[in-house]
């Protein structure tokens, strides 16, 4: 596990995350953190509150800060279509970029969050937010890449 007091360890691992969301959603490098930021709310907020508490006990520790802040959720007024709506309107997104975005920041989320982290989350959330969870490799830390299973492909 990451030592979260050496700043240079913690800049690290937010790099990583933002890299490795960076390797899926494929949006100008000038969207890269307010979409992030956009999709994560959303997704904070659409959960119950002890799911979202301990998502965001797996972010980087910058990204944390910002989520915990979060009203309680969950608000079931958000969807995948406000999501998408979101970020057509706050970004200038068009929306078959918007919808591929979400679609693949789901599956980036999901390489890098345990497996039983992933089971609790999608057991909250409603269908359509269940189905953006594609059942990936999963990573041995959040933010490192897929554990290697030993198969060569």
């Amino acid at each position: 596990m990451r030592d979260y007091r050496n700043g240079r360890d913690h800049d690290q691992t937010l790099n990583d995350f933002y890299r490795r969301i960076s390797e899926k959603i494929h949006i100008e490098p000038h969207l890269l953190v307010p979409v992030t930021h956009d999709i994560l709310g959303s997704l904070v907020r659409r959960l119950h509150y002890t799911s979202a508490a301990k998502l965001t006990s797996l972010l980087p520790k910058t990204l944390q800060e910002e989520f915990l802040d979060m009203p309680a959720g969950p608000d079931r007024s958000i969807t995948v279509g406000t999501m998408i709506d979101g970020l057509v309107h706050r970004h200038n997104l068009k929306e078959p970029t918007a919808r591929a975005t979400v679609l693949n920041f789901f599956s980036a989320l999901e390489e890098m969050l345990p497996t039983e982290e992933i089971k609790t989350i999608k057991m909250q959330l409603p269908e359509e937010f269940r189905a953006l969870f594609v059942g990936l490799a999963k990573p041995t830390h959040p933010f490192r890449g897929p554990r290697e299973t030993g198969n060569v492909a």
